[in-house]
């Protein structure tokens, strides 16, 4: 009957399982501890001999990887949630016979929580447990069989008989629970002759990567098969030597170089067993094994590991840059109802605000389309009809006088005559133009506030918008964004709009002094070049 029953997970440190299983049958006796890939026989009941063995035996140790917790299963659902999961079942088994649970955590696996596991499972978060590190292994796993000694009288019993046999003073124990058997009286049996050695340095392994092979060092101990009585070979310490290194190449040689820790200790139980060679000419083992990387590989498998995880984020990133702009421009911004049922999502509240926002986000959505932009937005803030103190024709481009400006009802009235005995005179706001040249209209004799500016106005709203859509300040975004709106207004004729879009947001691109048109009212800088595609302050020939 077992005593010790070894619980792991199938893809989390089966090798660590077939480590510390075999150190600790090397120690207390093979039928004594329990794995099932070795302890369960062919043509056996399986379920049947799992579960019995767990329900009769006085340890159980569970052995935890980094996947242990989150292993899944093939549906996607998590393993330790699954009744028929065969880890779980182990557990919950020892659980209800009474069986004492050891958790052995592998290397720098955190220890369990409570609220991480499933209800029925929580309890191993408050169980004392022990540490099984590669790099202390021969330590941690003397702790682990000396703590199931001092847990179990029979171990105890079978640890101190064997004791006595290596030491030739055996302990008889005859009777009780913790009885074993009698070694052979009579005259002491001869003592073999221990096995020859040899010391393997720095034997370079293919991992799966052949730029990066392991160094793998050793002790190999072997003896002839055919027994004391047969004169050793010479070149069987050969074959012991190519024995071992070819089973150390088939472990590792599918494995990543950047698995080297945990590759070490799946060779250890590997080669930690005698074992004979296809010849069937010597029995051979491996000891005190080491398997390592050369130091400029670790550094260059670091360095790579590092560009990786650089280049997956950069990927991410750009990704999301990308998803942002098609929101932006195929939904966002891809009909001007659209914009404002966007804005109305991020502002609910501020209704009448949304309504003086339908001129500018009506712009952008021509801006962001390459589009013309339709003619009830033309005006900057939809407010330059009411607010205008001239006639609403000076709203469209080249509309004359006594013509309908489109979107503006009946024909404006023709004036009264140039000023000046001037001809060819045109309406412009804050004064009038004529023959390319500028007058200034006499002050208004009207009470009341000045009226406000919807150039500027509609600036505002452009900069609140910019800010909404996440083009910071100062970007080439940003600057972009604006001049394609610069450059929109431009082609409907709101020249002056667009030189104050431009130089609102620092964006002027008209530098030629002879090209330098009058100045628009209300401007700090005084006068702008207009773009050259108009021909002159009115777009004539």
């Amino acid at each position: 009957m077992p005593d010790v029953f070894i619980n792991y997970r199938t893809g989390d440190e089966e090798a660590t399982a077939t480590l510390l299983e075999r150190e600790l049958s090397r120690r207390f006796g093979t039928e004594r501890i329990f794995r099932a890939s070795k302890s369960i026989g062919a043509g056996q009941n399986f379920p049947q001999a799992l579960l019995t063995a767990v329900r009769r035996c006085h340890v159980l140790l569970a052995v935890i990887g980094p996947r242990w917790a989150d292993a899944r299963t093939g549906d996607g659902r998590r393993a330790l949630g699954d009744p028929g999961d065969w880890t779980r079942r182990e557990l919950l088994e020892a659980t209800g016979s009474a069986t004492r649970i050891i958790p052995v955590l592998v290397g720098p696996t955190a220890r369990l929580r409570r609220a991480e596991l499933p209800e029925a499972l929580a309890g191993l978060a408050d169980l004392q447990y022990r540490r099984l590190n590669h790099r202390n292994a021969d330590a941690d796993l003397r702790r682990i069989a000396d703590d199931l000694a001092a847990l179990v009288p029979s171990l105890a019993a079978v640890d101190r008989l064997r004791a006595g046999e290596r030491t030739r003073h055996p302990a008889v124990m005859t009777s009780g629970p913790c009885a074993a058997p009698l070694l052979p009286t009579g005259p002491a049996l001869p003592a073999k002759r221990p096995l020859r050695e040899r010391r393997l340095e720095g034997i370079r392994l293919d991992s799966a990567r052949p730029d990066y092979p392991f160094l793998f060092s050793a002790t190999v101990r072997w003896r002839p098969t055919g027994g004391e009585a047969e004169p050793a070979h010479p070149g069987l310490a050969d074959l012991a030597v190519s024995t071992v290194v070819s089973r150390a190449q088939v472990v590792v040689g599918q494995e990543a170089p950047e698995r080297w820790e945990a590759v070490r200790l799946r060779l250890r139980g590997e080669l930690g067993c005698r074992y004979t060679d296809p010849s069937a000419r010597v029995t051979v083992l491996a000891e005190d094994m080491d398997l390592t990387l050369n130091e400029d590989d670790r550094a260059r498998l670091a360095q790579l590991s590092r560009l990786r995880k650089e280049e997956d984020a950069w990927e991410r990133h750009r990704h999301f840059e990308r998803n942002r702009r098609a929101y932006l421009g195929d939904e966002v911004l891809k009909t001007p109802g659209s914009a404002v049922v966007w804005w109305l999502a991020r502002h609910g509240e501020r209704v009448e605000d949304a309504v003086r926002m339908i001129g500018p986000l009506a712009q952008l959505s021509a801006a962001a389309n390459d589009a013309e932009i339709p003619e009830a937005f033309r005006h900057p803030g939809a407010e330059c009809p009411a607010r205008a103190p001239f006639p609403a024709a000076a709203c469209a481009r080249d509309v004359p006088y006594g013509t309908a400006a489109p979107g503006h009802g009946a024909p404006a009235p023709e004036p009264q005559g140039p000023p000046s005995g001037r001809t060819g005179t045109r309406p412009f706001p804050g004064g009038t133009q004529v023959d390319g040249t500028f007058d200034t209209p006499a002050p208004s004799t009207r009470q009341g506030p000045t009226p406000t500016d919807p150039y500027d106005e509609a600036a505002e709203h452009v900069v609140r918008l910019l800010d909404e859509l996440g083009l910071a300040e100062g970007s080439p975004e940003r600057a972009a964004y604006v001049e394609r709106l610069a450059r929109s207004t431009d082609e409907v004729g709101r020249s002056a709009a667009a030189a104050r879009i431009r130089q609102r947001f620092a964006t002027r691109r008209w530098a030629s002094p002879e090209a330098e048109g009058p100045p628009v009212p209300g401007h700090p800088e005084g006068p702008v070049s207009p773009p050259a595609s108009e021909g002159g302050a009115f777009g004539a020939g």
